[in-house]
């Protein structure tokens, strides 16, 4: 996770000016790390402290959406109500995955817009970042690809790239942002990508359903040599690719327990040699060697990457992004891809790092002796809960109403039913679970703050001593609005010292990821807060300098001011840092007026 981490933070005097990023799955704390890295606050191991969040939450709101399949966000263990500030962040995509024949919003994309800051970049327009990979957002340790892009902010040299436009102009109507990105889409059109030598991208596909090309990728004349790689495989999918490449020497790399299940139906094993990536070489390969950290539903360790390479005459080309080598992955579901030429190896540097890339991971995987895989164990108990996990995202249709006596009221618009055996428990984010035993009936959540509630609720289903558990989108009908959630959580989330902590780096210019106070993901409630008051910079001299060196500051450090001022807090707080903020804020007005 830590490359596409360094990938999204902004160059020094740059900033996110909007985004788009899709997945078909996510961990909270990951796009928690995302948002601290697109707004130049994440420290190397993808966390930073409360404040870092915080800041990246009021900086980057209404700027970057994330776009999650429906039902697979995974749920943290933790009690964190911040993460339900998430939901202004978060557009769940609601594609039915309930049949065999229904489709998955399955895409791996980031596309970023970066903007220069009015004092520290001058004479430059806004550059721009894309990403297409494998990998969800998740801290999964598994073996992915990806290839990444930036623009050339000059616009004097690189490569157009074909499709790029109308890439994000469908993740603009996914995400229903299609005003506020209109005029970036007329302006794609025109940008020029810096692409290494010897490479070239013919262009970038994110693929809906119902689409007329949504297909494998059209074959390379000539090709001698295949390497097909997915952790998912399918008989017809494969037949179909073994028919494209007649002569050519082809191989396929995916987990033993796809091959053993798909090996099953007859006419293709022999067509490839059969190959799987060991445990030792996933060690060597993965650059992601994390834990799952707070959230449930770590993905499977080993292989995750999806692509295509073909060797021919003129070089090689490679198709890489998110489908898997199935039917619904090539023919039904949304998911995106990348196809690159790459010339020669000795053309250039780039091109030869790529062919002993290439034959590194072809080194590094076992040959599969179909005969000896043991046959697939079905698991009923699992394939139960995943098929009442897919219908509940499918059509629950729930929505939440924030009653006066400060309950929630929790209303099924589908009411589905659950399964013989099947229970369903639902709560706030990292509350205690209620059961609701029928959906038709609604369901009255206890009491709480208002600013703990979210449009996102913890749902568990739980059958035969087995459970699984997700974040499932059910908005506020009428919506929670900023003031009476976003910024009461907030201040409950810093407390009084790391909302002072907060207005300390906006003054210093600060911010910069080294994690000063507790980590956001900190949930050692016994900790105490630290005690900074004395060394906070709240002078007349540090306002000034905070003026000079970019107006703009003072406007953030108004809205922390607000919220430090409006702070309720508990007996526990550090009172000399209240009576410290409560001088300052005396001649704040009078400073102010000056200042304008």
């Amino acid at each position: 996770m830590t490359a596409l981490l360094d990938f999204l933070s902004p160059p020094a005097g740059w900033h996110v000016e909007r985004a788009l990023c899709a997945s078909y799955s996510a961990q909270s704390s990951v796009l928690a790390a995302m948002l601290m890295a697109m707004n130049g606050n994440v420290n190397a191991h993808g966390s930073g402290s409360r404040v870092l969040l915080a800041r990246a939450m009021r900086n980057l709101k209404g700027k970057v959406q994330f776009l999650i399949q429906h039902g697979r966000l995974a749920a943290p263990r933790a009690r964190r109500a911040v993460l339900g500030m998430l939901d202004r962040f978060i557009v769940p995509i609601n594609f039915d995955e309930r049949t065999r024949e229904g489709a998955s919003w399955h895409p791996k994309i980031c596309l970023i817009e970066y903007s220069p800051d009015a004092k520290a970049v001058k004479g430059q327009q806004s550059f721009w970042k894309l990403w297409i990979g494998s990998r969800n957002f998740t801290r999964d340790g598994s073996w992915d690809i990806g290839f990444s892009l930036s623009s050339d902010p000059a616009q004097n040299g690189g490569q157009l790239i074909i499709g790029v436009d109308t890439l994000a102009g469908k993740l603009a109507g996914q995400a229903r942002k299609q005003a506020e990105w209109a005029k970036a889409l007329s302006q794609l059109k025109s940008v020029r990508w810096q692409v290494p030598k010897g490479m070239k991208v013919r262009a970038v596909h994110l693929l809906l359903p119902k689409e007329e090309r949504h297909a494998l990728p059209e074959v390379p004349t000539d090709v001698h040599s295949v390497l097909a790689v997915a952790p998912f495989i399918e008989a017809g999918e494969l037949r179909r690719l073994a028919m494209a490449t007649p002569g050519a020497s082809r191989t396929l790399v995916s987990l033993e327990e796809s091959i053993a299940v798909e090996a099953r139906q007859a006419g293709w094993a022999d067509m490839f040699a059969l190959h799987y990536l060991p445990p030792g070489s996933q060690d060597v390969l993965a650059d992601d060697k994390e834990a799952s950290g707070d959230d449930e539903e770590p993905e499977m360790g080993g292989l995750h990457a999806k692509f295509l390479w073909f060797e021919h005459r003129d070089g090689a080309t490679l198709h890489l992004g998110s489908p898997n080598l199935t039917e619904r992955g090539w023919r039904r579901s949304a998911e995106a891809y990348v196809t690159l030429d790459i010339a020669r190896p000795g053309s250039s540097a780039a091109a030869k790092n790529v062919y002993e890339g290439m034959a590194r991971f072809r080194a590094s995987c076992a040959r599969v002796d179909v005969s000896t895989l043991p046959q697939p164990v079905d698991n009923a108990v699992e394939q139960l809960l995943e098929q009442q996990r897919k219908m509940l995202a499918a059509s629950l249709g729930a929505t939440q109403r924030l009653e006066p006596d400060q309950t929630v009221t929790i209303t099924s618009a589908g009411s589905p039913a659950l399964g013989t055996g099947v229970s369903l428990s639902i709560s706030r984010i990292g509350d205690i679970a209620v059961p609701w035993p029928s959906t038709s009936t609604p369901l009255v959540l206890p009491a709480a703050p208002r600013y703990e509630n979210s449009d996102f609720l913890h749902l568990v289903i739980s059958a035969g001593g087995q459970e699984v558990a997700w974040l499932q989108h059910a908005p506020f009908v009428p919506p929670l609005g900023e003031a009476e959630r976003d910024l009461p959580l907030l201040q409950s989330f810093l407390g009084l010292n790391g909302l002072l902590d907060w207005l300390a780096e906006v003054l210093a210019g600060a911010g910069d990821g080294s994690g000063k106070g507790r980590d956001w993901d900190d949930n050692d409630t016994k900790k105490p807060q630290t005690k900074r008051a004395e060394s906070l910079p709240f002078s007349v001299e540090a306002v000034l300098a905070a003026w000079v060196r970019d107006p703009a500051t003072l406007k953030e450090a108004r809205a922390v001011m607000e919220m430090a001022r409006g702070y309720a807090g508990n007996d526990q707080d550090d009172h000399e840092a209240r009576a410290r903020l409560r001088s300052f804020l005396k001649s704040w007005a009078v400073l102010e007026a000056h200042l304008r």
